[in-house]
């Protein structure tokens, strides 16, 4: 490979400042789910007597370990409302660009409310 391609497929086109901020607040939204999903799947996995088959994830919240499903709750929700400040700024004057950006973020805000909320304690 020469200089001139290499220099040709490391170089795209520039992005200004305000299309990297757009571009990694869209990029919380891929984060928040894998974030929520592994959290899950690890405490799940290394809870006693929790099934992830059976059990609600929410149920995690409860007990002496509750706060790690609280902190997930808070922290993927704040990524999911930073996704939809992104979608707002990505769509904006196109078709879904003020409905779209608002139904992610009350989705984010859901997701901190069930981290502020505690789960009723089920099956023992």
């Amino acid at each position: 490979m020469t200089t001139q391609s290499a220099a040709a497929v490391t170089s795209g086109p520039a992005c200004s400042p305000a299309q990297r901020v757009t571009r990694s607040l869209l990029g919380y939204g891929v984060l928040a789910g894998t974030v929520f999903e592994a959290s899950i799947l690890i405490q799940g996995l290394t809870r006693h007597g929790f099934r992830l088959a059976h059990d609600d994830a929410s149920l995690l919240s409860n007990g002496p370990l509750g706060w790690i499903q609280i902190a997930t709750f808070l922290v993927a929700g704040a990524m999911t409302i930073a996704c939809a400040v992104g979608m707002r700024r990505a769509l904006a004057g196109r078709a879904g660009g003020t409905w779209s950006p608002r139904l992610i973020a009350v989705y984010g805000a859901g997701l901190m409310a069930a981290g502020l909320l505690r789960a009723d304690p089920a099956e023992g």
